[in-house]
């Protein structure tokens, strides 16, 4: 018996902590990505703290208060990869 796409139907609550963490998240991501295009078109010193500040915020919401040697590890790719490759895919 094969089964299909919508053969299983499961209920899955999300706290609303994990909602606004996602949220946050995301908002974080956006400000980063905006705040490094513009620094790379105009060099700025007031745009560089923008960039600086939304670097901060991006990294306490990728980590969420974890200090995980693995995490780390993996926001140094995940910010490499933000700051390399989001212009050359945007």
């Amino acid at each position: 018996m094969d089964v299909g796409l919508f053969d299983q139907v499961k209920i899955v609550r999300i706290s609303d902590e994990d909602q606004l963490a996602d949220i946050e998240f995301n908002e974080a991501q956006e400000a980063f990505c905006e705040a490094s295009c513009q620094f790379h078109d105009t060099k700025q010193q007031d745009v560089m703290e923008k960039v600086t500040e939304a670097e901060v915020r991006l990294l306490n919401a990728f980590m969420n208060r974890s200090d995980n040697p693995v995490m780390l590890k993996a926001w140094a790719a995940y910010r490499r990869r933000l700051l390399f490759r989001h212009r050359r895919e945007s």
